[in-house]
């Protein structure tokens, strides 16, 4: 018997350093769990005022985009495979990551109704923008910016920019939005699992998504619902 894959909805914001360095984590659960799962990708303000959010959690310090950063690159340094620049939230700082949610709200709009024929555009996108900036320190708040890093996959502006003017992107950006707070998603990055029953947030290791993952899709293919223990 065929069964659907299963549904995992990953909410991120492109500018979080914790979703960054979880970036490998994502990109593994889609190359191991292949047709298995259907891992749909939202987004979340969590950095849509980056200059607040620096000065809020910098506090009182002389240099509040300085103190924010270092914070931030001791994160990364906690993690073999991050590079975060040194430029990042100092010399070079987005003042919102919602541009770039709004242009791969676009994208994906664009592939759900087959105006684009890469399915994985998105995902590959998202990695491409989050790695632009905590590796290469572009700032990916600025549209010429993100419009360069979308042509170079094949994007079409043109069609990005229809989306953008007519409100579909906004809308789809909103709708990411009510859906977070319907299922109270409270940071960057969480997993949402069976409908809403598990959510994995933070820092959370590939063994335990994969476990989570791996038994409600045991729990699926023996048509049991939700899991015994």
């Amino acid at each position: 018997m065929t069964t659907s894959p299963l549904e995992v909805v990953y909410f991120s914001d492109l500018l979080c350093v914790w979703a960054y360095a979880g970036q490998v984590r994502v990109d593994e659960l889609r190359a191991q769990m292949g047709g298995k799962i259907q891992l749909l990708d939202r987004f979340l303000n969590v950095y849509g005022d980056v200059p607040n959010r620096i000065q809020k959690h910098a506090g009182d310090a002389t240099d509040p985009a300085a103190t924010y950063a270092a914070r931030m690159r001791a994160v990364a340094a906690r993690f073999d495979h991050t590079e975060m620049s040194e430029r990042c939230f100092t010399d070079v700082c987005p003042q919102s990551s919602n541009q770039a949610h709004l242009v791969l709200c676009a994208v994906r709009g664009m592939v759900a109704d087959g105006q684009h024929g890469d399915a994985e555009a998105l995902p590959k996108l998202i990695r491409k923008i989050r790695l632009a900036f905590f590796e290469e320190a572009l700032d990916v708040g600025q549209l010429d910016v993100l419009f360069e890093l979308l042509e170079a996959e094949g994007v079409a502006r043109g069609s990005v920019e229809k989306r953008l003017a007519d409100g579909t992107a906004m809308a789809a950006l909103s709708g990411d939005l009510l859906e977070k707070d319907s299922l109270s998603i409270t940071g960057s990055p969480t997993y949402v699992l069976d409908g809403g029953r598990q959510k994995l947030f933070g820092n959370v290791g590939y063994r335990v998504v994969a476990a989570n993952v791996q038994e409600l899709l045991e729990a699926d293919a023996h048509r049991s619902g939700a899991s015994w223990c």
